[in-house]
Parts: structure tokens; C-alpha cells; sequence
């Protein structure tokens, strides 16, 4: 099945792929639990004029973790443990697309209620709701307590914005 690629899809493909960006949003899913799509999701926000409170935050996070925790997790998973055998690899890419499948859906959840989940910012620049995005963000999972991480996932990101 094809899903409708979305702006939010086109982006966070687009960002993800950028130099450097791969790196240190796996890094802050990996150590701090923090979804990539939904940094992505906060980054995609800003650059349409869109900023998000904590409360906005929350309610994403509650239209998607049943879809993370038991469909993207699970998969991950399986993807990762396949490393751990020889003569797997037509597997792990077979599973590898399922995975981006899956995470594809969860963008297409929250691109389909980003007009609720946010609110427009008229005359804001893209680089302040980006910071001021991701600083909601870090408020609810408390991920980056000397703001280090953050201002390096700001900066990141920013550079594969443009």
C-alpha cells in the first residue's frame, strides 16, 4: 500500500538525509527515549510559522505512542537483533522498509491533526520557533538539563533548513 506522501513526509525525508542530522537525532532517540518524528514533527512546524506548547506536545505524543510502542518499537527491534545473524541482510532491508513504512504512518497521524496540535505564529522567523519548538520539547522530556544537546540539535537542524 502507498501512502500520500505529506509535507511533513517530504520534509523530514529531505532534513533526515541532510549531513550530520541522522546522527544526532538517533543519538537523542537512542540515550533520552525522544521519538526522531517528533523532533522532525517540531522542526516541520516551525518552518510553516507553527509553534507548539507543552500541552500541544502531550497530545501528539498521545495520538502516536500506541502506533510507536507496539507497531515501530517492536519492529526496530527486530531490525536491530537481525544484525546479530549471518546471512540476514536481504531480511534486515525487508524490515528496514517496513520500519520506515510505519514511522511514514506516524508522520501521516500527526500531519493529519498538526492544525490542532499547534498554533500559527504570524512574523515569527523560522530559526526563534525552531528554538522556541524544541525548547517545549526538551521542557517535556527534560532530555538536555545544560542545553547543550539542544543547542546542537538546533543548529543541526537549522543548517539542513536552510
Amino acid at each position: 500500500m502507498q501512502m500520500k506522501n505529506s509535507p511533513l513526509w517530504r520534509f523530514s525525508n529531505n532534513i533526515y538525509r541532510k549531513e550530520g542530522v541522522s546522527e544526532i537525532l538517533l543519538h537523542l532517540q537512542d540515550k533520552f527515549f525522544i521519538d526522531v518524528n517528533m523532533i522532525l514533527f517540531v522542526a516541520w512546524l516551525a518552518s510553516i510559522n507553527r509553534s507548539l506548547t507543552a500541552a500541544d506536545i502531550q497530545d501528539a505524543q498521545k495520538l502516536v505512542s500506541l502506533w510507536r510502542i507496539r507497531v515501530i518499537v517492536p519492529i526496530r527491534h527486530i531490525r536491530r537483533s537481525l544484525k546479530d545473524f549471518s546471512d540476514t541482510h536481504y531480511l534486515y532491508e525487508d524490515v528496514k522498509k517496513l520500519e520506515i513504512d510505519t514511522e511514514k504512518e506516524e508522520l501521516k497521524i500527526l500531519y493529519d491533526n498538526y492544525i490542532a496540535l499547534s498554533s500559527e505564529q504570524k512574523g515569527e522567523l523560522t530559526l526563534d520557533l525552531l528554538e522556541s519548538n524544541l525548547h517545549v520539547l526538551n521542557e517535556i522530556h527534560f532530555f538536555d538539563e545544560d542545553k547543550i544537546v539542544l543547542t546542537q540539535v538546533k543548529k543541526i537542524l537549522a543548517i539542513a533548513m536552510g
